[in-house]
């Protein structure tokens, strides 16, 4: 089994590329296309009520541990609906970029380790290839 060190050294190396004074915004851009990847990846193998389940447990413990992340849910055609977190972004309470950060990787690594276990791994090659070229769409044009 791989374990969460691995997950997370992918995880940390796919933040690290995002671009240098990245804004909460910038990031939270990063982590959706980051999560829709996983969830294009693993929808097939695991089916959308399998995978909703798994992402809705994640999402809510991820939360409960990185308050940060209220108002994260997830986005019925796959996903993660950020509009409440986006809202917070772009607010006059802005949300500190470190903390941010350390949510969504949180998350991100929440969401490889179980479906890394629940499949035996036989994704987690192709999820953390696809995770480490998923960009933002800002920064692919």
């Amino acid at each position: 089994m791989i374990d969460e060190k691995r997950h997370g050294a992918v995880v940390d190396a796919w933040l690290a590329r995002a671009p240098r004074g990245a804004t909460s915004l910038a990031l939270l851009e990063l982590f959706e296309a980051g999560f829709k990847t996983i969830w294009k990846v693993t929808l097939t193998t695991l089916g959308e009520l399998t995978l909703t389940a798994i992402a809705d447990r994640v999402v809510q413990s991820s939360t409960l541990r990185y308050p940060v992340l209220s108002g994260l849910a997830l986005d019925p055609s796959g996903g993660l609906d950020c509009a409440a977190l986006r809202n917070r972004c772009s607010s006059d309470a802005k949300i500190s970029v470190a903390e941010l950060r350390e949510a969504i990787q949180h998350v991100m690594i929440a969401m490889l380790t179980v479906l890394g276990h629940l499949t035996a791994e036989i994704l987690t090659e192709e999820l953390h290839s696809k995770l480490s070229r998923t960009r933002a769409p800002r920064e692919r044009r």
